[in-house]
């Protein structure tokens, strides 16, 4: 299973850091510790101590993590439908831009040879 910090394992089971403290010295909660002496607690250990708590706890984080999930999805369509509307127009903008350039160059003169300067010629 699971091995918890004590941070961890009051987050899931809704209960403050002191009250897992409190249930680890007397007893009622075992822990083990890891090579840094930090306590671990496994999350089964951790369910039959807070029983319906942990339980709750998980099935609204997964109903809330559902709603954010499909939250963003819809974000996602939307942005992706932004996106290929933001390229057409780019498209159509750019064939805009080629016909008034050719438009443009149409009526320009062709540019003549530069002569060069008089001392060119005195040699």
């Amino acid at each position: 299973m699971t091995q918890l910090n004590i941070a961890e394992a009051a987050k899931i089971s809704g209960r403050n850091r002191t009250t897992i403290i409190r249930a680890m010295k007397t007893g009622r909660l075992s822990f083990t510790r890891n090579g840094a002496g930090e306590r671990r607690i496994d999350t089964a250990e951790l369910e039959r101590v807070f029983p319906a708590t942990v339980v709750r706890t998980a099935q609204s984080d997964t109903v809330h993590l559902s709603e954010l999930l499909e939250a963003e999805r819809s974000k996602t369509v939307g942005l992706e439908r932004t996106i290929d509307d933001l390229r057409q127009r780019l498209d159509a903008s750019e064939g805009e831009r080629r016909q008034v350039q050719a438009r443009l160059d149409a009526l320009l003169p062709t540019p003549t040879p530069k002569l060069r300067g008089w001392r060119f010629w005195r040699r």
